[in-house]
C-alpha cells in the first residue's frame, strides 16, 4: 500500500520541523508531559491545539529524523543518539513558559524501549505528565486508521480537502480488520506499561470527551503560572474527516460480519 501524503500536508509537516518552531531558550523545562496517544484518536488536533497555547511543541520527535540531524543527534544514516536528541529538544523545543511537550504513539514506545515494558515505563515515568489519548470506540478508529492508509491523508490541515475512499468493501474490509487487531494489540500493550506508572502522573483521554470545555480545563493544568508568550502562529487547526462517509462504511461492516443493525 503506497502512503503518499498531499503537498498540502507535506508542507504543514515541514514547517512544524522547521527552525521557525525552535522557541526554546536553553532554560531547563519547568513541566514535561508526554502524549501517548493511540493512532486516529485526534492527537494531532489536541497537539495543535497546546502549540497555539504555548504549551510546548509537542511532535513525534522520535521518527523526525531530520531534526535531529539538525540539531547534531543524528548520523547520516539516521542513527539517533536518543539520550542527546531528548536533551537538545528540550533546549530548543520548550516553550517560553517552561513547557515541553512529546508525542508518542505505542509503535514509537516499544521502538524507543527495544520492545522491553519496564524500560518502556521508566521511559514514561521521566516526564512529569502522562497524557493517555484513547478512543471507545474502536471500530470507527479502525476505519480511520485504513481510511489514511489508503488515501495517505493522515490528517486534513488548513488550505487541504478531504480525499474520500475509493476501495471497494471487499479491499477495504480487511485491512479495517487488520487495523482493529492491531489497535486492540496496541491497547493491552499501553495497559500493561501504563499500569507501572506512578497512577497520579497519568491522565486518561477519551477521542470522544474532548469539547472545547475539556481541552481548556487540560491546558490549564499544564499551563504553569504566568503570562506566555505565544510560538510560531498556526494557519488553523487540522480537522475531522468525514464522519457520514465512516458511519456508512461502520454499518456495511457490520452487517459483512453478520451483526444485525440496532
Amino acid at each position: 500500500m503506497l502512503l503518499v501524503r498531499s503537498e498540502t500536508e507535506r508542507r504543514y509537516k515541514e514547517r512544524l520541523r522547521s527552525p521557525e518552531w525552535d522557541v526554546g531558550n536553553g532554560a531547563e523545562p519547568k513541566l514535561q508531559y508526554v502524549l501517548l496517544s493511540l493512532p486516529r484518536t485526534g492527537s494531532e488536533w489536541l497537539c495543535a491545539i497546546f502549540r497555539q497555547r504555548g504549551l510546548g511543541v509537542p511532535l513525534e520527535y522520535l521518527t523526525a529524523t531530520e531534526i535531529a540531524q539538525r540539531l547534531g543527534c543524528a548520523d547520516e544514516a539516521g542513527n539517533i543518539d536518543l539520550p542527546r536528541y531528548v536533551q537538545r529538544l528540550q533546549a530548543t523545543r520548550t516553550s517560553l513558559n517552561g513547557v515541553f511537550g512529546l508525542k508518542l504513539h505505542p509503535l514509537h514506545l516499544r521502538a524507543a524501549s527495544a520492545g522491553d515494558e519496564r524500560r518502556a515505563a521508566e521511559t514514561l515515568a521521566r516526564f512529569d505528565r502522562v497524557l493517555l489519548l484513547r478512543r471507545r470506540d474502536r471500530l470507527l478508529q479502525a476505519i480511520s486508521l485504513a481510511r489514511a492508509r489508503f488515501t495517505g491523508q493522515f490528517h486534513i490541515v488548513p488550505g487541504d480537502t478531504p480525499q474520500p475512499l475509493t476501495e471497494t468493501d471487499n479491499i477495504l474490509f480487511p485491512e479495517i480488520a487488520t487495523q482493529l487487531s492491531r489497535i486492540l494489540e496496541d491497547e493491552q500493550y499501553v495497559e500493561r506499561v501504563i499500569g507501572q506508572v506512578e497512577a497520579h502522573k497519568v491522565t486518561a483521554l477519551w477521542y470522544e470527551d474532548l469539547s472545547n470545555a475539556a481541552i481548556e480545563a487540560l491546558a490549564s493544568e499544564l499551563a504553569p503560572p504566568g503570562a506566555a508568550p505565544m510560538p510560531p502562529a498556526e494557519d488553523g487547526l487540522p480537522r475531522r474527516g468525514d464522519t457520514a462517509e465512516a458511519l456508512a462504511v461502520k454499518r456495511r461492516f457490520l452487517a459483512h460480519i453478520g451483526v444485525p443493525p440496532l
